[in-house]
């Protein structure tokens, strides 16, 4: 397991190298510093709505390239 939780990882961050700047801060912030969407609105100047678009989409991507390595998603 801890094999495969270490590749898993190495996908992950292999992925978030290839997003845009922006994109890779704000799915840090999200789901590793776990900040609140107001918190990213802010610090983005985003919208709620652009917000959420972006992050759907990214783990949209994310999701994708996970199966395309075989992880179970």
């Amino acid at each position: 397991e801890a094999l495969e939780a270490g590749e898993t990882a190495a996908i992950i961050s292999a992925f978030l190298r290839r997003q845009e700047e922006n994109d890779r801060k704000l799915f840090i912030r999200r789901y590793f510093h776990l900040e609140s969407l107001a918190q990213l609105e802010e610090e983005f100047s985003l919208t709620q709505g652009q917000v959420k678009s972006r992050l759907h989409r990214l783990r949209k991507k994310l999701k994708a390239e996970l199966e395309r390595e075989g992880v179970a998603v």
